[in-house]
């Protein structure tokens, strides 16, 4: 065989196996995390749909997004604000952050998306965006929305 031959570079299978059973064994003695998420987790899919009827308080950006505006009833309604859920008693279950939102200039609304992984099971969620009061659901309403919620803020 040529010694050029790229396959006679590559470390002999002997080799891998020993490595892989030697991380195995690490693993048994100091213990592994696994990214697997627990089966009572689950993934909250949602958005925040902004509706502008005094056509100050959304800004429309390019492309079709959207957000809040500076100093207006929506200005915490930014990409980045923060989305929550807790529980009865007020113990933060899960986080994550809303998104930069989607609307048409006319329709005066900005439906902003958020996903919040890894959410425990519990009978009762609390979902609050960004420091406003928070919309309660059962397990049972969760649920039967298939883990997806709509949540909607309007000025006057």
């Amino acid at each position: 065989m040529r010694s050029e031959d790229p396959i006679r570079r590559l470390a002999p299978p002997t080799h891998v196996a020993r490595i892989g059973s030697t991380l195995l064994s690490l693993c048994l003695l100091v213990g592994c995390t696994m990214s697997a998420r627990s089966t009572n987790e689950h993934i909250l899919r949602g958005k925040l749909v902004l509706t502008d009827s005094s056509g100050t308080s959304l800004e429309q950006l390019p492309n079709g997004r959207c957000t809040g505006v500076a100093g207006s009833q929506f200005s915490e309604f930014q990409a980045g604000a923060p989305v929550t859920i807790e529980n009865r008693s007020g113990v933060l279950l899960a986080k994550g952050r809303l998104e930069v939102g989607s609307g048409d200039q006319g329709s005066g609304s900005c439906a902003m998306p958020f996903v919040i992984h890894g959410v425990p099971g519990s009978n009762y969620y609390k979902v609050t965006v960004a420091n406003n009061a928070g919309v309660d659901y059962t397990r049972t309403q969760i649920e039967a929305a298939q883990w997806e919620v709509t949540l909607g803020l309007s000025t006057s």
